[in-house]
């Protein structure tokens, strides 16, 4: 199947000028060549269509839009213009090392694989690097989308998906500004299994404009209420500790990001939270303090 499997890579950009070639030619000399790259340009305001348009190879297909769409309406559709088996993503500012697809079709043991993902390299603005799964643990097999509900492992450039699974989940939510991804990933892993290549396979890099970068506003906006949903609609498969314990952990989480960015209110709530839910009581009941001291500061 890994020779025969075809490839989509779906690219959504938007002032993305200065890297999409380097993301586009990364696609286009994997070893296993790519039935086509499907680069959807979100309205932007630079030259980035011109780039694509300059790329002389008839496996690259722009799509070009009116109105800023988004990440995840941009990916959608993308996605409705491929005709590969499986979808791979890639961000306009990342890109591939060359055995990233065959590596990973390599590791598809089987039909009920509907997600491959790989580690990768994070390489910050300063040029320092380190491993993706060196701080992120990840999972496999049918039970992964358990693991995903607590911390995505699967960051989008690494990913590839059945076409089949993601028409049948109906795509990226275009309600979500961030966590669009990890939503498709918790649908798309309940209905098969996880696989993962374990070696490096793509290098992301990380700007302050990045599409990757997130908030703990956003994680509060759109991530956490995310996950609530999921936790409510799997409540038949999953054991109540397991709920309270997953909540708790990414409140504590979000709540220790907003506590670092001096957001001490909302910080207050999600520590009390990830307490009464069992999750590092001591911790959060020491963060609860920390939290209502920068209240009191930040009102003296």
């Amino acid at each position: 199947m890994s020779k025969t499997a075809t490839i989509s890579v779906v690219l959504p950009a938007y002032r993305a000028a200065n890297t999409i070639e380097r993301a586009i030619r990364s696609a286009l000399i994997q070893t296993h060549p790519p039935l086509e790259i499907v680069v959807v340009d979100d309205c932007s305001p630079d030259n980035t269509a011109e780039v694509v348009r300059g790329i002389a190879d008839e496996r690259v297909r722009l799509i070009t839009v009116p109105k800023n769409m988004g990440a995840g309406s941009a990916r959608n559709l993308g996605c409705s213009h491929a005709r590969g088996d499986w979808l791979a993503f890639l961000d306009a500012d990342d890109e591939w090392f060359p055995e990233k697809t065959a590596a990973q079709l390599a590791v598809v043991s089987g039909p009920s694989v509907v997600i491959v993902g790989c580690d990768a390299i994070l390489t910050g603005g300063d040029g320092r690097e380190r491993r993706f799964f060196d701080d992120c643990p990840h999972h496999e097999g049918p039970d992964a989308w358990r693991s995903l509900l607590q911390r995505n492992f699967l960051p989008t450039p690494t990913v590839m998906l059945r076409r089949s699974t993601f028409e049948a989940i109906d795509g990226f939510d275009p309600n979500l500004v961030i966590g669009e991804d990890l939503d498709v990933w918790i649908r798309a892993a309940e209905r098969g299994e996880v696989a993962i290549a374990q070696q490096p396979l793509a290098r992301i890099h990380w700007r302050a404009d990045s599409l990757m970068r997130t908030s703990e506003n956003g994680e509060l906006r759109f991530v956490l209420p995310m996950i609530r949903g999921h936790v409510k609609r799997l409540a038949s498969r999953l054991s109540r500790s397991d709920g309270r314990g997953i909540i708790g952990q990414l409140s504590f989480d979000i709540g220790y990001r907003c506590l670092r960015a001096g957001n001490a209110k909302d910080a207050l709530r999600l520590f009390i939270e990830s307490g009464t839910r069992g999750y590092r009581p001591m911790k959060s009941l020491l963060n609860v303090m920390r939290s209502v001291t920068g209240i009191v500061v930040g009102r003296a």
